[in-house]
Formats: structure tokens, C-alpha cells, sequence
């Protein structure tokens, strides 16, 4: 059952229940997201000081195997240091995320400057990607497992 269209402040309710995000709201994630990117780059000098203060995957201690997401901080130094071979043998699918967070970042920074708004990402997958997209995560953490990160 589709949900009629209404305004409510800056937003519009489309057909499928999500909210329509103004050009300036958009502008503003663009600049906040920029922004994020840009004090993550800056803290790079205090990575290894910072990875330092961090626990150990809990996952990993009591189950024995590494978890979804081990090696992330590894892979953050790694990209750190300009280690893209390094980052990427540590965890692949997570040295490609945050490699595109922080250039989708960037961006989307410049892009808020200009003055363009951000294109509104697509929120539903169909089955056939959200299968793809399982199977990444499930062979990303294979790897992970069979590397023993």
C-alpha cells in the first residue's frame, strides 16, 4: 500500500515511506560528512596512539575465530601509512569501505561548498543484490578466517 505524498516541513513523504531531504538538509549532511573526513585525515599523525588505547576483539577471544570485522584497525593504520596492498591483504572488503567513505567524503565536502546538494542514495536493495551483497560479507569473512586475522 503506497503512503500519499504530504509535506511536512522540509521533507516530502514519497510512495515507498521515505523522506525526501531538501537541497539545503542534503548540502548540510555533504558539509557534516566532509567535515568528518577531514578531522579523521587530520588525526592520521595520532593513528598508531590511538589504535594503542583499543581492546582486543572480544569476538575473537572468546569464540577463537576472527570476526567480521578484525583486522579494521589494522587496515586504518595501513591506509594511514599509504599501505594500500597492506590494507587491502588485512580486509579487503573493509580497506574498500573505508577507502570510499573517505573519498566519498571529500566529495561530498566540495560538492556542499559549491553548493550542490547530494544525490539521495537508492535505500532498497532488490533480492538478487542483497543476496551479492551477503555473499561479499560471507566471503570477505572467510578470508578473514582462513588468513587468521
Amino acid at each position: 500500500m503506497a503512503l500519499p505524498k504530504r509535506e511536512t516541513g522540509a521533507k516530502v513523504l514519497s510512495g515507498d515511506g521515505f523522506a525526501s531531504v531538501s537541497e539545503t538538509s542534503q548540502r548540510q549532511l555533504g558539509l557534516l560528512w566532509g567535515t568528518v573526513v577531514v578531522v579523521l585525515l587530520a588525526l592520521v599523525p595520532y593513528a598508531r596512539q590511538l589504535a594503542g588505547s583499543l581492546p582486543v576483539c572480544t569476538f575473537k577471544a572468546i569464540v577463537g575465530i576472527p570476526c567480521p570485522t578484525c583486522g579494521i584497525t589494522r587496515t586504518v593504520l595501513a591506509l594511514a601509512d599509504l599501505e594500500f596492498s597492506t590494507a587491502l591483504r588485512t580486509n579487503p572488503l573493509g580497506a574498500v569501505l573505508l577507502t570510499a567513505f573517505l573519498a566519498g567524503g571529500l566529495v561530498a565536502g566540495v560538492s556542499a561548498i559549491r553548493g550542490r546538494p547530494l544525490k539521495e542514495p537508492r535505500w532498497s536493495l532488490r533480492p538478487i543484490e542483497r543476496l551479492g551483497l551477503a555473499a561479499v560479507i560471507v566471503a570477505n569473512w572467510a578470508y578473514l578466517i582462513s588468513r587468521g586475522v
